[in-house]
């Protein structure tokens, strides 16, 4: 690995999963799991883990068929951002800039060699609980 790389990527910041079943999942992430809801958007939920720090954990989607869209991968640093980013697209690998959604900044997506997509960021808004959670 060239030492550039080494470091750059902090975290995993979330995965996003695909649910035919979005009120099932929900139940299940919630009730059996203990993850809590922290945001609605379109078909999106957005909950989060008890010792996560950052806004969400993972987001449920309503869709026709199950599975993974994009896992989420915080960076170290904005100037990590753009060096990983320079690399993706030097290999062959982006797929461009997108407008952040709850929680992060604007994201870049790639897909690694196999296909599955990916998007890194930097802009991370920490969670804030609620009064009846503190």
């Amino acid at each position: 690995m060239p030492p550039s790389a080494f470091h750059e990527v902090a975290h995993l910041g979330h995965v996003e999963l695909l649910t035919p079943e979005p009120e099932a999942s929900l139940r299940f992430f919630t009730d059996i799991m203990g993850l809590r809801e922290c945001a609605r958007e379109g078909d999106c939920v957005y909950l989060r883990t008890f010792d996560d720090y950052e806004h969400h954990s993972l987001i449920l989607t309503g869709h026709s068929t199950s599975g993974i869209r994009t896992t989420a991968l915080r960076t170290w640093s904005a100037e990590a951002l753009k060096r990983r980013v320079a690399a993706i697209e030097e290999a062959g690998h982006g797929i461009g800039w997108r407008d952040g959604r709850f929680g992060i900044g604007q994201t870049y997506a790639f897909r690694d060699p196999d296909g599955h997509e990916f998007e890194l960021y930097w802009e991370s808004e920490h969670y804030r609980a609620p009064a009846e959670s503190k």
